[in-house]
């Protein structure tokens, strides 16, 4: 089976206001590493200024994926949200953006590099902090069937049934590409995808 990174092309993320992330900080957010920290919920969150209107973004300082609606019912939106924890997004009066969701993965798959790519552990919450450089690709052991992860870069990691689904239509801003599969890790790293 062959597997795709869907990934955005656009070189601005969309940032959250700083009065959310000052509330959101150590209950909804590490303070430290700024990653979101593991619940069940979808996390809500309030953006800075304007949306960014492309089909897959990065909110920051936080980094948790954003999702447009057209490109979550491409995808089959049912089987998203199997795969996928979403949340609200407000805009600067706090209001409900209908046409844009936060997303996490209900398993997260490390998308990895060469060994060059760079790790660390946040020391407060415990988050594997990875940043690939080189060619990208997973691990053979990291996949566990499910049609779709999201990756450690809060972006999507999708099968190829998955991914046809997308495949031939014209995304603006939006990347897919396909992940080779190994069997060794090429980074020597012993890392965990959950």
């Amino acid at each position: 089976m062959n597997y795709f990174h869907i990934h955005t092309l656009h070189d601005g993320p969309q940032n959250v206001s700083q009065g959310w992330l000052e509330r959101a900080l150590g209950t909804e957010v590490c303070s430290k590493c700024y990653s979101t920290l593991d619940t069940a919920s979808g996390l809500d969150i309030q953006i800075a200024g304007n949306v960014e209107d492309v089909p897959l973004n990065i909110a920051m300082p936080v980094a948790v994926g954003m999702i447009r609606l057209d490109l979550l019912s491409a995808m089959d939106e049912e089987e998203f949200r199997k795969n996928f924890i979403l949340g609200s997004v407000l805009d600067s009066s706090g209001d409900v953006i209908d046409d844009f969701f936060t997303f996490r993965g209900n398993a997260q798959i490390i998308i990895r590099g060469g060994a060059d790519s760079s790790h660390r552990i946040c020391d407060s919450c415990g988050r594997q902090l990875y940043h690939p450089i080189g060619k990208r690709y997973i691990l053979e052991s990291s996949l566990d069937g499910r049609p779709l992860y999201e990756s450690q870069l809060n972006q999507i990691v999708a099968n190829e049934v998955a991914a046809n689904r997308l495949l031939g239509d014209p995304w603006d801003r939006l990347r897919i590409a396909r992940l080779a599969v190994a069997a060794k890790p090429k980074d020597k790293l012993e890392l965990v995808s959950k």
